[in-house]
């Protein structure tokens, strides 16, 4: 889950300002994404387990990548301390 509000910069072919790019509304309802910080990052996340319930997909995280994560945190904690 993310805790703070990340925000893409990019250009786009030969404009080389880095201006705000805006996060498709598909990706999100107006209502899930008017909700700040980390209130709403745990909306949009039950938000995508929702939609992977009404459409049986797999598109959202689930227990398995966490725990991926965490072991490859612990992996390179772990190497850290060797060197």
């Amino acid at each position: 889950m993310q805790a703070t509000e990340l925000e893409l910069h990019g250009g786009h072919g030969s404009d080389q300002a880095m201006n705000r790019l805006p996060v498709p509304a598909k990706y999100t309802s107006p209502e899930v994404a008017a909700i700040p910080g980390v209130a709403g990052s745990v909306a949009r996340t039950y938000e995508a387990f929702a939609r992977d319930l009404r459409t049986r997909s797999t598109d959202s995280l689930d227990f398995s990548c966490a725990l991926e994560r965490h072991q490859r945190i612990q992996e390179i904690s772990e190497e850290s301390k060797n060197h």
